[in-house]
């Protein structure tokens, strides 16, 4: 049988192994489109906040840029920022896209590439929470077990 500690451990564990999990699918999918992508550079035609229901959020720049056929496609950046400044309207970035679908790009650097890898890390934190606590569960459960009475 769990105790409560165990069950609030189960939940650090399912939580955490959803987000790791999303944060390594994003960080591969975005690495592929830069392997296999086209490079070039866009433009930073907005800077907006998606907002989280405590009112806080996280800045995204919407970014513009020509394909090969000189088709303009417009994206929005991933993972996002909390800092304001981080890009500006006018700013000129590199860009990587998928060949196929133009539609599908990133923001060619470090953490446009590798951003969604800091979700996993801090993941992995919840699911270190959830053994821990579901290890101290079974320990109280089994010195319960085994006391005198």
């Amino acid at each position: 049988m769990f105790g409560p500690r165990a069950l609030i451990g189960c939940f650090f564990i399912l939580v955490g192994s959803f987000f790791f999990v999303g944060g390594i699918v994003k960080t591969v999918n975005a690495n592929e489109i830069a392997m296999n992508g086209l490079s070039t550079k866009g433009e930073v035609v907005s800077v907006h906040r998606r907002s989280s229901t405590r009112g806080k959020g996280w800045w995204r720049p919407y970014i513009v840029f020509k394909t090969i056929d000189h088709a303009e496609i417009g994206f929005e950046g991933e993972p996002g920022s909390t800092f304001r400044s981080t890009y500006e309207k006018g700013d000129i970035l590199p860009v990587v896209y998928d060949r196929q679908k133009p539609s599908n790009a990133i923001i060619n650097t470090f953490w446009g590439r590798f951003g969604w890898l800091s979700m996993s890390l801090f993941a992995s934190l919840f699911i270190g929470v959830g053994g821990f606590l579901i290890r101290l569960d079974r320990k109280a459960q089994s010195a319960f077990r085994t006391r005198r009475f």
